[in-house]
């Protein structure tokens, strides 16, 4: 008896649900959604928890869309350059760590960087939820 060694062609994948794969992408789109329209809701509170004038803590809401404006142009090129699965994964790892570290501000020029960050890396979740 010879034995047969499985090669490529033979060895298949096993087939993934499509309802996990789409709750997979749908739900880091869903959470820049909400980040991008959360802040407005909560801008008074933010700038009475930071102890900051409410004219300046709408910083908080200016810097996350331009670092999203800034990244949506480059976010082809990147996916295209990391891979689609690793950018779409560094985005969502970002993003959540970015998330975490705005909840731990002490003061609005961190919590305004952290934003930057955070806009930077959910300008890389539409794209790459809606590519894949």
């Amino acid at each position: 008896m010879s034995s047969v060694a499985p090669t490529s062609a033979t060895v298949s994948r096993r087939a993934v649900n499509p309802w996990f794969v789409a709750g997979a992408v749908i739900v880091p789109a869903f959470m820049e959604v909400l980040d991008t329209t959360i802040a407005n809701v909560a801008l008074r509170y933010i700038a009475g928890g930071l102890s900051a004038a409410e004219i300046d803590s709408e910083w908080v809401i200016t810097s996350y869309l331009a670092a999203n404006a800034v990244i949506l142009p480059i976010s082809g090129w990147l996916s295209a350059h990391l891979g689609r699965r690793n950018y779409f994964l560094l985005s969502i790892g970002v993003f959540t760590l970015a998330s975490a570290l705005c909840g731990m501000a002490t003061s609005l020029g961190q919590i305004i960087l952290f934003r930057v960050i955070q806009g930077l890396a959910g300008g890389g979740l539409q794209p790459s939820s809606q590519g894949s």
